[in-house]
């Protein structure tokens, strides 16, 4: 269901009405609708509106984020993907998993998640990129939006699926990936789980379109739809009064939680915040011109400078290993981001051994480029799914792995010695 739906059965259920039924999507015969169930609004009541470019790009909107105290959203814990973690962190892996990035026209995280959640122009927004050139001019455009997938145009691709050989071409990957993205942008509300159950700590967390959340928590799910006419109003001042009342009621829904979580909610925070791989490429790719400028001028000072620009990344890089380590209690060689990431480390950590023994003078030049590569790879890899018109499994989200690569000790020993093996091999 869109936005507006969910948005206006929140409020029917808060003031004691029934929940209203749903229309039958108007589906052509034959045809299986991509969405399910959750089949956009587009596929029964037709266009709502104009195709929009974005959405919160007016000088309203721009005057009213800057008004709102982000900073008293970003811990409320969300449960979500097998794990807790603060809101800052949902939102900003939720429009990884949509757009491919972690922020959208420079917006705030919280804003942009929450806004999909609230505003029925996301609807319209195109937003979701298509890849595969036969999508592309099957729709004459690179994006469609929400609306878009509930046409006769992707119905008809998406029954076009080789279902009998698995569906694993790149055509009918690249369907599918579009038709989860959509899922993505059309469940945000009822994937933001902030209240626990009543059934129980091993329940999943309710979030804020269930219908049991009205019972589940009356503060929270009242300051919710409050910041919700809050935001359709734009009103700053509402809404950051609505915005503290839901944390506080959130947190005292789960005081235990909140408590044993303290210390990696606040971590994993600053993790996104400081963006240390980020840094850590640009002074890799800093270092290596550097290098490469003392190479070839002869010039000890360029090196000795590039010595320290390749130290200090190789520390911040680490840092930023261990910060994944810390919040996931887990192996930082989990799946194949996290790979990328301790090879890239391990190749600057094989250099300084490697210079330390044989005093070449020279292993910083190849190192650092090969980091600087390797951090660089979650944003050249969009740009290589585009050329391939395949989706790529390089994923930089922190999520939950099977349990037997988190808890198998002999298992872990063995994947960070092949790991670091390539490292000292490159």
């Amino acid at each position: 269901m869109n936005r507006t739906w969910m948005f206006l059965s929140v409020c029917a259920l808060l003031l004691g009405a029934s929940r209203p039924e749903r229309p039958t999507p108007n589906v052509p015969s034959g045809a299986e609708c991509p969405m399910g169930p959750q089949c956009p609004a587009g596929a029964s009541e037709g266009p709502s509106g104009p195709a929009l470019e974005t959405v919160g790009d007016d000088a309203r909107t721009r005057d009213f984020i800057q008004a709102v105290d982000w900073d008293a959203l970003g811990g409320v814990v969300v449960q979500e993907g097998g794990r807790k973690k603060p809101l800052e962190a949902f939102a900003r892996e939720t429009l990884w998993r949509i757009q491919n990035a972690q922020t959208y026209r420079g917006q705030p995280p919280a804003f942009t998640v929450l806004s999909m959640g609230f505003d029925p122009d996301w609807d319209r927004v195109r937003l979701l990129k298509l890849g595969h050139p036969d999508l592309v001019k099957a729709f004459g455009r690179k994006r469609v939006s929400l609306e878009d997938l509930g046409t006769p145009v992707f119905l008809e691709l998406w029954n076009s699926i080789d279902r009998a050989r698995g569906g694993k071409s790149p055509r009918d990957l690249a369907i599918a990936a579009v038709d989860l993205r959509g899922s993505q942008l059309r469940e945000v509300l009822p994937a933001l789980r902030v209240l626990p159950s009543p059934k129980g700590k091993d329940a999943p967390w309710i979030g804020m379109a269930d219908p049991g959340a009205p019972a589940a928590n009356v503060p929270a799910f009242n300051a919710f739809v409050d910041m919700g006419n809050a935001y359709l109003k734009r009103d700053a001042g509402a809404f950051n009064a609505a915005a503290k009342a839901w944390a506080a009621a959130c947190k005292a829904a789960a005081p235990a939680d909140y408590e044993a979580l303290s210390g990696k909610i606040g971590l994993e925070r600053l993790y996104y915040r400081v963006q240390p791989f980020r840094w850590a490429c640009a002074g890799y790719f800093l270092a290596f011109l550097g290098y490469l400028g003392a190479w070839v001028l002869g010039r000890a000072g360029l090196k000795r400078g590039a010595l320290g620009l390749l130290a200090a990344s190789f520390l911040l890089h680490g840092a930023g290993i261990a910060a994944r380590v810390a919040i996931t209690a887990r192996p930082p060689v989990s799946n194949m981001y996290e790979v990328v990431l301790y090879v890239s480390w391990a190749v600057v950590a094989a250099s300084f051994a490697v210079e330390a023994v044989m005093r070449l003078g020279v292993t910083g030049l190849p190192a650092s480029g090969m980091a600087a590569l390797g951090l660089v790879a979650p944003a050249l890899f969009p740009f290589i799914e585009g050329v391939l018109n395949s989706p790529m499994p390089l994923d930089p989200n922190i999520s939950q792995v099977q349990a037997v690569l988190k808890s198998n000790y002999w298992l872990t020993v063995h994947v960070c010695t092949i790991t670091t093996s390539y490292a000292i091999l490159f």
